[in-house]
């Protein structure tokens, strides 16, 4: 998940640092639990229940000010990017149906339904102090009343020059920085106050063997999607999918190694062209692009959802899961580009449409992020199958 900007290595080494930082949590975390004296440990638990408090009081905010300027400033007096966007949006919600329907098939068939994950990350015997208990910050909006509320206000401010937009503008700002600053830093003490727990009540390897199966499963996902998306757009441009699904090869392979949307515009910029798109399609639709077509982020979204609602027997139907892509597909155009930013800004609707419990939130990042690049190489190659549509 990234957005544009104008320094794309920093980004890259921004993710690297996320990511090493959430292993080294990972890591202490399984030690501490396993050495550290009971104190630290409820430390590390108290540390983690706080900052869970505090991450789902900035949901609808992450969500609000997001997804509100993202509608508000989406390049509406251009008819081409219009349809991007609307390209985009449909895309990474029949890329998220895609995953339903692979997530019924597959899931049921993985080794994951292990009581001893769940009894680890809801029944440790480790418990925080009682001040963390006391402490409570209850979310100022529903994550739906806040989606709706965002396109309301985004809708009603679109292409306009308005004093509120520039106060949006602003309140974006805020929440980029406590993004920055507080959320994305604090990622790995939360997450090592959650391997503590697991840790100590024995029940870290499930936890850690139950990733391997998942990220296998969104992998041939995500391929498959690219595949059906090429192939329907050659049905309608009457091109060959996969000579143009090879083209789009080294904007793959280049996301894969710079874990970012951002850092592969000149890339993927280079094989849209060489599709025979006109040049002026290409350099707007490859930026363009990079920040709302997002078909490989819902594909690992509603898989780690459905994956995590059989781990904890959390029943979901067809028409909610049909409800929560098409949330989260809103959610993506005006998703954070920080690292796992994407991620933070669906985990609302992951608890209050899908039923997902909040003691899972923290494994789910980890894993999220772990295969963060996987997503992005399949956002950028989607992108040449957008273009071929927009310059049809």
């Amino acid at each position: 998940m990234v957005v544009i900007d104008n320094h794309p290595i920093s980004h890259k080494g921004n993710l690297m640092k996320v990511l090493f930082r959430l292993f080294m949590g990972v890591l202490l975390g399984i030690v501490s639990g396993l050495y550290a004296p009971e104190m630290v440990n409820q430390l590390l638990v108290s540390i983690k229940v706080l900052f869970g408090e505090f991450l789902f009081f900035m949901v609808p905010l992450i969500i609000f000010f997001y997804v509100a300027t993202g509608v508000a400033t989406g390049e509406g007096s251009n008819k081409k990017a219009l349809g991007a966007i609307g390209l985009s949006y449909t895309s990474s919600t029949l890329a998220g149906l895609l995953a339903v329907a692979v997530g019924y098939f597959v899931i049921p068939m993985l080794p994951i339904a292990d009581p001893a994950v769940i009894q680890g990350l809801t029944g440790s015997s480790i418990e925080p102090f009682m001040f963390a208990n006391m402490i409570k910050l209850p979310a100022l909006m529903g994550v739906i009343p806040t989606v709706v509320l965002a396109l309301v206000v985004g809708l009603g401010l679109h292409t306009k020059a308005h004093t509120l937009l520039d106060v949006l503008n602003d309140g974006k700002d805020v929440i980029d920085s406590v993004l920055n600053r507080i959320i994305i830093p604090l990622l790995p003490l939360y997450i090592m106050g959650v391997f503590a727990q697991l840790s100590a009540s024995g029940t870290v390897l499930p936890t850690i063997m139950l990733f391997a199966p998942v990220i296998g499963m969104l992998l041939v996902a995500q391929i498959l999607w690219v595949i059906i998306l090429f192939t329907m757009t050659g049905l309608v441009t009457k091109r060959n999918p996969i000579k143009d699904i090879r083209t789009m090869l080294p904007a793959y392979f280049t996301a894969i190694g710079t874990m970012s949307s951002a850092a592969t515009i000149p890339v993927t910029t280079r094989c849209i062209k060489a599709l025979g798109i006109k040049e002026s399609t290409a350099e707007f639709v490859a930026p363009l692009c990079a920040t709302v077509h997002l078909s490989g982020f819902m594909v690992a979204v509603n898989l780690i959802t459905m994956t995590m609602a059989t781990l904890f027997g959390v029943d979901l139907s067809l028409q909610v899961m049909l409800f929560y892509t098409l949330t989260a597909g809103i959610i993506c155009i005006g998703a954070p580009g920080v690292p796992g930013g994407g991620f933070l800004a669906i985990a609302g609707i992951m608890v209050s449409v899908a039923g997902i419990p909040e003691a899972a939130i923290p494994l789910i990042i980890t894993l999220f992020i772990a295969q963060d690049s996987l997503s992005t190489a399949v956002n950028v190659t989607g992108d040449g199958a957008i273009a071929l549509l927009v310059d049809k």
